[in-house]
């Protein structure tokens, strides 16, 4: 009878180590697949808030009065804000219902009717556009009443607090904690769009956590500049 030979303990060894490096080579390219999609779907739903936000400008001759009172928004001001500021509610009122936010009733609401005035939404298509793929709220900022700073719609990114907390220049994370090109902490300033990170082709400009590349998938602010 002919003998059936089979794998020896070294060949066996050789077979497991190939197969793990095979399974962790094929984990690693998944999580930056998942990543990258995850990234282009933030882009994706910050482009739609910013036709939004066009259009809503179009219909009323104003940018979103709660944008520049206070932290923006979505919220992000040092100021003692109720948790009520940090979340999507705002977004809601100006983009989906038409609802006056009341940070500014004489501004938007005229004759104080809990509505916008000539408002004819709704903007985007529904809330689930108002949370990132990783679950935060959109912050936007309204710069346009000075030459000082650039108004934009920002990412807080994977690392991003949930809702009902602030994301601004004195919280953990914050702003100080990720980096322009040239060292310093984010900011609105003009000259951060216009010089030292100036936006992509798309209009996009990323903050990395700590400056670090490293960071460029898993900790990060990104903003869509609207200006």
């Amino acid at each position: 009878m002919k003998k059936i030979k089979g794998f020896t303990l070294p060949e066996l060894m050789l077979i497991v180590a190939i197969a793990g490096i095979l399974i962790i080579s094929a984990s690693l390219k998944f999580i930056q697949l998942r990543d990258n999609i995850r990234i282009d779907k933030a882009k994706a739903q910050m482009k739609c808030l910013q036709i939004g936000i066009k259009m809503y400008y179009a219909d009323t001759g104003m940018f979103p009065i709660a944008a520049k009172a206070g932290g923006g928004m979505g919220g992000y001001s040092s100021w003692d804000n109720p948790a009520s500021s940090y979340n999507t509610a705002h977004w809601q009122g100006y983009l989906i219902s038409g609802d006056s936010p009341g940070a500014s009733a004489s501004d938007e609401d005229e004759d104080n009717d809990g509505r916008i005035d000539n408002w004819h939404g709704k903007y985007i298509d529904g809330p689930e556009l108002l949370s990132d793929p990783w679950g935060h709220r959109f912050l936007y900022a309204d710069y346009t009443y000075t030459n000082m700073k650039k108004s934009g719609i920002l990412c807080m990114g994977p690392n991003g607090p949930a809702n009902g907390t602030k994301f601004g220049f004195d919280s953990s994370p914050g702003f100080p904690n990720y980096l322009r090109s040239d060292g310093t902490q984010f900011s609105w300033s003009a000259g951060t769009k216009d010089t030292t990170d100036p936006p992509d082709n798309e209009g996009f400009s990323v903050f990395y956590r700590d400056g670090n590349p490293a960071n460029a998938k898993t900790d990060f602010i990104m903003v869509l500049w609207m200006e």
